[in-house]
């Protein structure tokens, strides 16, 4: 039983284990019963929140979490050197990269141009509109 709820598990998206953890079920109908009385939590999780969607290739398509077309580009060199303490990078998490220097090994937090870029950051907020707002909001969620 505990391979078939191993099975099922390795089959679902990862968002899941937020609200199904596998180890508390003894049997697939456990694990069912509760999909079941999930399945409009688990079905929300599986809807984006906001994201922009990126050409990567003819046929591949990649949504980040917290991009938005607004947004300017980074201001200062990609450095892949600096690599996030805190579990998983934004590539991992589907985010989109360092706003500060376009790593994805690392959150904008995280960057060593953090400082300057924050600065200049804090001059631009009063000309931000919301959707940009709403994607930095969505970005620090993953973060936090």
């Amino acid at each position: 039983d505990l391979e078939i709820i191993s099975e099922i598990m390795n089959g679902v998206p990862d968002s899941w284990e937020t609200v199904i953890n596998s180890e508390l079920y003894a049997t697939p109908q456990e694990l069912q019963a509760s999909i079941r009385y999930h399945e409009e939590t688990l079905v929300n999780l599986a809807v984006p929140r906001k994201f922009v969607s990126y050409q990567t290739s003819a046929n591949e398509e990649v949504h980040l979490v917290g991009a938005t077309s607004k947004l300017p580009p980074p201001q200062y060199p990609r450095d892949d050197s600096t690599v996030t303490t805190r579990g998983l990078t934004p590539k991992a998490k589907g985010a989109r990269p360092c706003r500060h220097c376009g790593s994805d090994m690392h959150w904008d937090n995280e960057c060593k141009y953090h400082i300057k870029g924050m600065r200049n950051a804090r001059t631009r907020l009063s000309r931000t509109d919301t959707e940009v707002l709403d994607a930095l909001d969505d970005y620090n969620t993953l973060y936090y």
